[in-house]
């Protein structure tokens, strides 16, 4: 039996991303507690030829450097300069994320300047998916203007590199 270290070990070396679903203890919410932004941070240190692709509600709270990170599972609002999110996009290359979630669409819907710049900054490390039918996530994407090459990677070139290493 492995340890979940020993997992992300053999599927960087398989060259297979891991999915990581962070989820924060929050008092007040009766929910199951998967771990936070360390401990994302400690896997991708512990295990950096495997790519780390997150989804949910925590991982995207840390987009701003707010304390709602911590305190809300889907924080809105103008996002304050320095999230976690950010930082570690800067120190680990084998992070990306999965705009699925309705969690990934607020985020991206909080600070229309600010998605712009972070996208366009990173959309080599971002993935589009669909959790559900509706059109909202491909609406707001298209409602930034990107230009189609920056659209292309977040679409499908991204996860089709993943795939295909």
């Amino acid at each position: 039996m492995r340890t979940p270290s020993e997992c992300a070990v053999f599927a960087g070396d398989l060259g297979l991303p891991v999915v990581i679903s962070l989820q924060h203890s929050i008092p007040h919410e009766n929910v199951w507690y998967g771990g936070d932004i360390e401990v994302l941070e400690r896997a991708m240190k512990l295990c950096p030829k495997t790519v780390f692709i997150g989804p949910a509600q925590s991982f995207w709270a840390e987009i701003s450097g707010d304390e709602k990170a911590t305190t809300e599972l889907r924080p809105a609002g103008k996002i304050s300069p320095r999230g976690n999110l950010i930082r570690l996009f800067e120190h680990y290359p084998n992070l990306y994320c999965d705009i699925s979630a309705e969690s990934g669409r607020v985020a991206l819907s909080r600070d229309p300047n600010f998605t712009v710049g972070g996208l366009q900054t990173y959309c080599d490390r971002i993935l589009f998916a669909r959790d559900n039918l509706k059109n909202a996530h491909l609406e707001l994407l298209h409602s930034y203007n990107f230009p189609k090459d920056v659209l292309n990677k977040i679409f499908y070139q991204n996860a089709q590199r993943l795939i295909m290493k």
